[in-house]
């Protein structure tokens, strides 16, 4: 991934100053910053869809374990990576290549209550700092989207996996060669989008030296996540802290092309595990 790409991507993604963004949101909502917790945010540290919730469902899906070592990779500003370790007890690394994503992962985690716990770094995905068979967990929602070279992505996730360790991910797929209205959530541009079909994403994974262990189609869960989030602001019940608090603006159309996407059958969403070969 050249510095040119790279750039883009922060650009996309981050906003200046965020953390201090997050903090006058929370002011302007009437909390009191000293007294923050995991709930307080909960409506947008977990930027893929179905927030939180879908998290969880992943976790249960590959029945997580307590003390695992885990890699969550495209980690944002920290939410489901605080989601694993305070509700699964997990040993957890996060990444990113967003720089602003990381350091306001790490302040959110100690305004949170939870310190140093969790350990967050800007890293590639596709060149990993990690020694080889250093995580149980490779951890991925909402990530492949922006990574073109998705050999190399999975080549390192089952270079850095131990022996019998697993990828799990959560992930946006294409279903047709029928293009995307954008802007959508992760490009302004067909530039910064990079989906593959499923059978292409699956010959990549077991290229990698991955097997398959279980796979689960959850475009009915996201179709139905985001009419309920219409139907919430039509209602104005949406919560005071938002995307908007992370993301840069048009979220309201980018939103809508997604769900229109998925309304349209060009794009699907899916959760599976993958082990790495013995």
């Amino acid at each position: 991934m050249n510095s040119e790409y790279k750039n883009k991507i922060n650009e996309h993604y981050a906003k200046q100053n965020l953390f201090d963004s997050i903090l006058q949101s929370i002011d302007d909502a009437g909390l009191d910053r000293d007294k923050i917790s995991r709930d307080d945010i909960s409506s947008f540290e977990e930027f893929h869809i179905g927030g939180r919730d879908a998290t969880r469902h992943l976790a249960d899906f590959v029945q997580l374990e307590k003390g695992v070592k885990l890699l969550d990779i495209g980690c944002g500003i920290g939410g489901p990576a605080r989601t694993l370790a305070v509700e699964y007890e997990c040993d957890v690394t996060g990444i990113d290549l967003t720089e602003e994503y990381i350091d306001t992962a790490k302040r959110l985690t100690k305004l949170v209550g939870l310190g140093d716990s969790i350990k967050f770094q800007v890293e590639n995905a596709t060149e990993l700092s990690f020694e080889s068979n250093s995580f149980d967990i490779v951890w991925m929602q909402h990530v492949n989207m922006n990574i073109e070279n998705k050999d190399k992505l999975f080549a390192e996730a089952q270079r850095v996996l131990k022996p019998l360790g697993q990828l799990v991910f959560y992930e946006i797929l294409q279903l047709n060669d029928e293009p995307l209205n954008f802007p959508v959530l992760w490009a302004s541009s067909q530039e910064l989008s990079h989906l593959i079909d499923e059978d292409s994403y699956r010959e990549k994974l077991e290229n990698a030296g991955l097997v398959e262990v279980q796979w689960d189609d959850r475009t009915l869960f996201a179709i139905m996540w985001f009419e309920r989030l219409a139907k919430l602001k039509q209602k104005k019940e949406s919560h005071k802290l938002n995307l908007s608090q992370v993301t840069h603006n048009n979220i309201p159309e980018k939103v809508a092309n997604v769900l229109q996407s998925l309304q349209d059958q060009k794009i699907c969403v899916v959760q599976a595990a993958y082990s790495k070969r013995p």
